[in-house]
């Protein structure tokens, strides 16, 4: 916009849930116990940026956080747009069973990072960006290095994501919002870096998000972690929102795909499941000939035994299950 914006103030009072870590404002100072970012004035089209880092609590595994912000400046004559000064980011919480066993401490949770952007706007309106990237849906730890990004950056055209604070090595990409991707190798806390950038090229946000990888024995406990989706699910069925969102995850990142993380079932996360029953035909739908499946390339977009045993094998690479006994479901 064309003026200046004036007394600039956002409030982002983190939910339950969440536990306050660290603040950093490029401007302005932010109070965590009101969750009050002051900003004061900002220049037509600039940008102020707050970064919050926050843990999730247990009490919130397999549950969904809504973090919601809301800015204003001190003129509203100025801001001819208000429905845009507001935006809500959801984050998603692994329950418990897709942590692996090994965690023995500080396993509540993972550390997540939400980025905060304002920009100045005067006449044509204020405008509020999120810009948030989490590991493993929020995982506190991990046993692979194997991992899957969730990104959400408003308005973002491309992206660069990296293990490096300095991205040596990495490119640009185009903007996506979810993603596989490999940690750094070794035993200890991991960091993925992610910045993005507009259609017309200018860095209008970051993010970043932090998992524990563990290695080996850790005191006797066993490192076999735990099943990663444990229902079966299908289209028409009243399946469990939590489940739903893991797989949609895990399709997105198998897959290269970008699938709406929502709990609901719908038909593309059908299309999808087949597309990874295609892609594993010999695991996953082979078994079956004898029991009646045409061929082996006849895929069902049914979440059942062997789907969802290949789903768990390939998420955990030290669970080594067998193939579970098939029985034909009975309508």
């Amino acid at each position: 916009g064309p003026t200046t914006s004036t007394g600039v103030v956002a409030t982002d009072t983190l939910p339950i849930g969440l536990t306050f870590m660290n603040a950093t404002s490029s401007q302005g100072s932010y109070v965590s116990s009101t969750g009050i970012w002051t900003v004061g004035n900002m220049r037509a089209n600039s940008t102020a940026t707050l970064a919050i880092a926050a843990k999730v609590n247990t009490s919130t595994a397999g549950q969904t956080i809504t973090n919601t912000v809301i800015a204003q400046e001190s003129s509203s004559s100025t801001d001819q747009n208000l429905s845009n000064n507001s935006s809500t980011v959801p984050i998603i919480v692994f329950t418990t069973s897709t942590q692996p066993v090994g965690c023995t401490t500080n396993c509540g949770g993972g550390g997540g990072g939400l980025v905060v952007v304002l920009t100045g706007g005067g006449g044509s309106g204020g405008s509020f960006s999120s810009y948030t990237l989490t590991i493993d849906g929020g995982a506190a730890s991990t046993l692979t290095t194997s991992a899957t990004l969730a990104i959400q950056a408003t308005a973002a055209h491309t992206m660069e994501i990296s293990n490096d604070p300095n991205f040596t090595g990495s490119t640009w990409i185009p903007y996506t919002t979810a993603m596989p991707w490999t940690l750094t190798p070794g035993a200890g806390t991991k960091t993925v870096y992610g910045r993005f950038r507009s259609v017309s090229g200018s860095d209008i946000g970051a993010a970043q998000d932090s998992i524990q990888l563990v290695v080996g024995q850790v005191l006797g406990v066993s490192t076999n972690c735990g099943a990663y989706l444990t229902d079966y699910i299908r289209l028409g069925w009243a399946n469990n929102p939590n489940e739903v969102k893991k797989l949609q995850i895990f399709l997105n990142g198998n897959l290269g795909i970008t699938l709406p993380v929502t709990g609901n079932y719908d038909q593309q996360d059908f299309d999808a499941v087949q597309q990874f029953q295609i892609k594993y035909h010999s695991e996953v739908l082979a078994p079956w000939v004898p029991l009646g499946l045409p061929t082996e390339m006849t895929p069902t977009g049914f979440v059942y035994q062997t789907t969802k045993w290949w789903i768990n094998e390939l998420q955990c690479e030290t669970l080594n299950l067998s193939m579970p006994s098939l029985n034909v479901y009975q309508q």
